[in-house]
């Protein structure tokens, strides 16, 4: 079953983008327009009469970079938790042992 896609209009730094989207997405989509165009504006502010072009360049490394940036601080956390996790298995399993070994 293929889904509906409706054409939404995205107005970012004055200039009217329109694309096509599921219905049960346009909300995120918008929410990541209104994101974009907050970025740029940042970035247009700090730069020298810069082209859309360029803005819209540096403006999306900008964004990887954070993404990035998020994802190696997540994948650290998950690898702390992992050792934390196979620390608290071994010390399950060590009081396990014991207990069975009293019982004896």
């Amino acid at each position: 079953m293929s889904e509906s896609h409706n054409t939404v209009s995205l107005n970012i730094l004055g200039k009217i983008y329109k694309v096509k989207c599921p219905q049960d997405k346009i909300t995120e989509l918008r929410e990541a327009a209104q994101f974009l165009e907050n970025k740029m504006q940042e970035m247009n502010r700090s730069a020298k009469s810069p082209t859309t072009d360029r803005l819209a360049v540096i403006t999306a490394l900008n964004i990887v970079y954070e993404l990035l940036t998020q994802k190696q601080q997540a994948n650290t956390y998950m690898d702390t938790m992992s050792q934390q996790i196979r620390g608290l298995q071994t010390k399950i399993e060590s009081a396990l042992v014991t207990m069975r070994e009293k019982d004896l």
